[in-house]
């Protein structure tokens, strides 16, 4: 088995949220990088924005970027008490300027991620760190509308109170739409917000399902791999082909000698090996087993033998008349005659099987 199984392809569900997911950050990206740079940029222009110059359709500008964006020591700047001051957004955009960045660099790192396997490993940590970016760049955007919404309610708040149709309430009613305008961008005009908080939940939803199949997917691998390794009887591939060769079967308790060839066997030990060269290698001869005594050291009777090698009878002296025993007496009287026993040496008379077609 390879040492290295490639994993699952991401799910159609998880790659679709990503890439939309991506897609819609990687654009609101490069246009927060365009708007904080020309705003930096525009801060220390003292030139830009003379009342003289200014025509009645670009007053409404004018006014938002003397009261905000441009440096308050240039002449040309409105310093209005109460509402942020220009320094402070310097901050603040240049803080969603790096927030942005950082978030087009995770977008396009994300899609990647989605498209190519090379990052299919690594797609987990991927998807939670574009999470965590996004969850950062919206803690600036709302910091940053959270300073434009307060200056929108102390605005209305102060032309409430004064009285209608003076030239400074005209000038501060501009301002006072001006923070409303900013705060939308700063909140991607709320609905780019909330699209994408949705798609991010889903996002690690999809993540976490992913996730399950790919925890599956290796436990399968793992069981597998736990299979073969314990089958001590398949012989695993060399890792180089002149290791074939020298194999040698495993050693241990779970060894089957059954598949061992006799070279290979554990040795007998010696007791054993002494008592088995005791037994004589040729088959005895029972031909003659009927003439011996019972009490001699011949193997048993067989019908199924014949004799090998005629041994000779030994003579046996002439006996006297055994007395018969005392159990024939109850039927002596009743018994047919039988003749006197002859007790002359006869020739040797061999036993023939009783299996054979002679008896039949």
């Amino acid at each position: 088995m390879n040492s290295q199984v490639s994993k699952p392809k991401p799910t159609p569900n998880l790659y679709l949220t990503a890439l939309i997911s991506g897609s819609l950050t990687l654009a609101s990206s490069v246009i927060y990088l365009v708007l904080c740079i020309v705003a930096l940029i525009s801060r220390f222009d003292c030139n830009v924005g003379a009342p003289d110059s200014v025509s009645g359709s670009g007053y409404f500008l004018n006014i938002v970027y003397r009261a905000y964006i441009q440096d308050g020591a240039c002449a040309n700047a409105i310093n209005v008490d109460g509402i942020t001051g220009d320094y402070s957004v310097f901050v603040l955009v240049a803080i969603t300027l790096s927030a942005a960045f950082v978030s087009l660099i995770a977008a396009l790192i994300l899609m990647s991620a989605v498209t190519s396997d090379g990052l299919t490993p690594y797609l987990s940590i991927i998807v939670y760190g574009y999470v965590g970016v996004y969850v950062a760049s919206l803690a600036v955007d709302i910091t940053l509308a959270a300073h434009f919404g307060m200056d929108y309610s102390f605005l209305s708040s102060f032309l409430n109170e004064s009285s209608p149709g003076l030239s400074l309430n005209y000038e501060r009613d501009m301002i006072r739409i001006g923070a409303f305008i900013l705060m939308t961008i700063s909140l991607k005009a709320f609905i780019g917000h909330i699209i994408n908080i949705v798609l991010i939940v889903l996002l690690v939803m999809y993540l976490i399902l992913y996730t399950e199949i790919l925890d599956k997917h290796e436990h399968s691998i793992h069981k597998l791999g736990a299979i073969e390794a314990y089958d001590s009887r398949r012989p695993r591939e060399p890792s180089h082909p002149n290791q074939r060769d020298s194999y040698q079967p495993p050693r241990g308790p779970q060894m089957n000698y059954g598949y061992m060839n006799d070279e290979e066997a554990i040795p007998r030990s010696p007791m054993r090996d002494g008592l088995r060269s005791d037994y004589p290698r040729n088959g005895f001869d029972r031909s003659n087993s009927w003439q011996l005594g019972p009490g001699s050291a011949g193997r048993p009777f067989s019908y199924l033998e014949e004799g090998k090698r005629p041994m000779p009878v030994p003579v046996r002296p002439p006996a006297s008349p055994a007395v018969e025993p005392s159990w024939r007496d109850p039927w002596r009287a009743n018994a047919p005659p039988v003749p006197a026993p002859d007790y002359s040496p006869t020739a040797p008379r061999r036993l023939k099987s009783a299996l054979k077609s002679g008896y039949m």
